[in-house]
């Protein structure tokens, strides 16, 4: 006599099936907070590659024109701004539970608005070199948001 339900043909099925239930609420409630972490993600990645390389010119600063580390000090800034903006959206699909390519296009349309006014507004300033360091970071992440796979 079995008294098994009909689609199970042993106990271990039945408790495999209901293991996959529980992790899936478990999982729904996990979802929640990675979504939540999308952009605290991303900007904190942002900020943590900014940080590090404002570190680095720190310790090696010079006023030195006619030095390599003067010109570097120059040139650090705008693969710094390159590689925030890379890890901008990387952190951000990283954490992003589903959905990862349009949660990457999404980071990247706040990315151009808000890089978008700040070239605006370095231009009528005459900042030159820190929109160029805007448009690095943009590029870096338009390149990031293709690499990203949907999984």
């Amino acid at each position: 006599m079995n008294s098994l339900p009909s689609k199970y043909s042993t106990l271990a099925e039945i408790f495999l099936d209901n293991l996959k239930f529980k992790t899936t609420l478990n999982n729904s409630k996990l979802d929640w907070l990675k979504w939540v972490g999308v952009i605290p993600a991303a900007f904190g990645a942002y900020a943590l590659s900014l940080l590090v390389v404002a570190l680095m010119n720190w310790l090696n600063h010079t006023d030195d024109k006619f030095s390599l580390m003067f010109w570097i000090q120059k040139i650090v800034p705008i693969i710094a701004n390159a590689v925030g903006g890379y890890y901008y959206i990387v952190a951000g699909t990283t954490v992003a539970p589903s959905y990862k390519k349009i949660t990457g296009l999404i980071l990247l349309i706040i990315l151009v608005l808000i890089s978008g006014v700040l070239i605006y507004l370095l231009l009528i300033g005459k900042e030159y070199f820190k929109a160029i360091m805007s448009v690095a970071m943009i590029v870096s992440a338009t390149f990031a948001y293709i690499e990203v796979d949907d999984y």
